[in-house]
């Protein structure tokens, strides 16, 4: 299952110091149950995966930014697609 932390379950560890890794999806350690893949240019595709969605953020900048600007989206995307259903 490419969703799950194989880091955390081969070393106990973390693979960023913060997330997991899972055949090609970064995994959110923090209880979102969300995994991303963070572009070198700045986009920022995830699945929420409890929400039963995913999202893509797409902008010209660098991984740093796309992060920044993809957890302050994180919340309202899911509130609108929330409302929306």
């Amino acid at each position: 299952m490419s969703h799950a932390d194989r880091v955390g379950q081969v070393y106990g560890g973390t693979a960023d110091g913060n997330n997991g890794y899972g055949f090609g999806w970064w995994v959110a350690n923090d209880g979102s149950n969300r995994v991303f893949d963070p572009g070198a240019y700045g986009a920022v595709p995830w699945l929420d995966l409890d929400g039963g969605f995913g999202a893509y953020l797409v902008l010209e900048a660098d991984a740093e930014l796309g992060l920044q600007l993809a957890a302050e989206l994180y919340e309202p995307v899911e509130a609108g697609i929330t409302a929306a259903r």
